[in-house]
């Protein structure tokens, strides 16, 4: 226990986190715009969203990021399996922490997933799969690809 608070919960900085945050900062001031597909609660359907607008309010909070990156830094799992890329920034703090491992990252919307590509090229992240559509059409194929999963966000 006392390990896990000292290399996860205890807040402390890595190399990894400028360059996410410097992400961060650029989507945040980004007027592009994106048709964005939503499988949420309400049915689908397809929006015009501003990325700024997504980076406020889907991404997670630096906080946040440097807690998933200590965690999967700590647990060094072999394949990480993410429900939910957005813009990619959890997926970059996550991939960076252990980027030796399997990382398949699921998201609805194409052309959110197309704007995470291109950070994820941004920032030379690797070994990093991407897998586009609804989750209870895609989760099953990925699932049966894989003969463990040692880590899921």
């Amino acid at each position: 226990m006392y390990e896990l608070f000292e290399k996860v919960i205890s807040d402390y900085e890595f190399y990894d986190f400028a360059p996410i945050e410097f992400l961060r900062r650029k989507l945040h001031h980004s007027d592009k715009t994106i048709e964005v597909l939503d499988f949420g609660a309400g049915g689908p359907g397809k929006k015009i969203k501003r990325v700024k607008d997504i980076a406020k309010v889907s991404s997670v909070s630096p906080a946040k990021g440097r807690l998933l990156f200590r965690l999967v830094n700590f647990v060094q799992p072999k394949v990480i399996v993410e429900m939910g890329t957005s813009l990619g920034l959890s997926t970059l703090y996550q991939a960076k922490a252990c980027p030796d491992a399997s990382f398949i990252t699921m998201e609805g919307s194409p052309q959110t997933a197309a704007v995470a590509a291109e950070n994820f090229n941004l920032l030379k992240a690797k070994g990093i799969k991407q897998v586009n559509g609804d989750f209870k059409d895609t989760l099953p194929g990925v699932l049966v690809g894989l003969s463990s999963v040692d880590y899921v966000f």
